[in-house]
């Protein structure tokens, strides 16, 4: 049986339960057969050729002619870190149109009610890209509990601020 950790990291990244485990039997068999590949995967001969075909269209997946055999090769996975910054790339475009969405809110008044040590070190990494330099900023905070929540990110969170020069 497939590792599940590999298993579990590629659906994570947007493959499907198919498509993840057709990659990773082809993975460790080298050039095969769909039906080596099939039997590799545990997953029915004829769901692989379309499984094969999307893997293809998304780079992972080679097909090789021996002869008069196909024979099908997972590309390196070297490849999927190639198509993260491929994705990534795609969502940093976009980025500042989802910002001037999301900063189209009404005039009125709001509270944000943040909760747990993600929530609060998301509102310092936004504070330090949206303040400008010599802008003046106000936390009212218990100091000692907010440096004790995870002492070595904001002491660094500390010293980048203060290299932006952000009072």
């Amino acid at each position: 049986m497939i590792n599940s950790l590999f298993l579990e990291t590629l659906i994570e990244f947007g493959l499907s339960e198919h498509e993840s485990n057709v990659y990773l039997a082809s993975l460790s068999l080298g050039p095969a057969t769909i039906q080596k590949i099939a039997e590799g995967a545990e997953i029915k001969r004829t769901t692989v050729y379309s499984v094969v075909e999307s893997l293809k269209q998304k780079g992972l997946m080679l097909i090789e002619v021996k002869g008069l055999k196909k024979l099908y090769t997972a590309e390196n996975p070297e490849k999927l870190d190639i198509l993260l910054e491929q994705r990534q790339g795609r969502l940093q475009s976009l980025l500042p149109q989802l910002s001037a969405i999301y900063n189209l809110k009404g005039g009125e008044s709001f509270i944000k009610y943040y909760t747990g040590l993600e929530a609060v070190k998301n509102i310092y990494e936004t504070l330090i890209k949206d303040i400008k330099p010599h802008q003046d900023y106000l936390v009212i905070s218990d100091e000692d509990q907010w440096i004790n929540l995870d002492e070595k990110y904001f002491r660094d969170f500390t010293e980048r601020r203060a290299k932006l020069n952000i009072n």
